[in-house]
């Protein structure tokens, strides 16, 4: 059955986002794929709480920029996808 994001989860995902960015010419795409997946997964499983989003964004990204355990995050796409 397919899920489908309300406004609500749309404007929450863009928020979050926002605060990712690091001012600049450039933006790290990979990134911000990487985290809108991440929010994804966890609001179609009804977690939509903003400050706890924020938290699950802090353990997958690291605060250089970088992907934090990529290894985990491979196998929370596999098996949650």
């Amino acid at each position: 059955m397919p899920s489908y994001l309300t406004f609500a989860n749309m404007s929450l995902i863009e928020t979050l986002l926002a605060e990712l960015r690091v001012p600049g010419l450039r933006r790290d795409f990979d990134r911000e794929t990487l985290a809108t997946r991440v929010l994804i997964q966890h609001i179609e499983r009804g977690k939509t709480d903003e400050i706890e989003l924020r938290g699950v964004l802090s353990r997958h990204l690291s605060p250089n920029g970088k992907i934090a355990h990529s290894s985990s995050l491979w196998r929370f796409f596999c098996v949650s996808g």
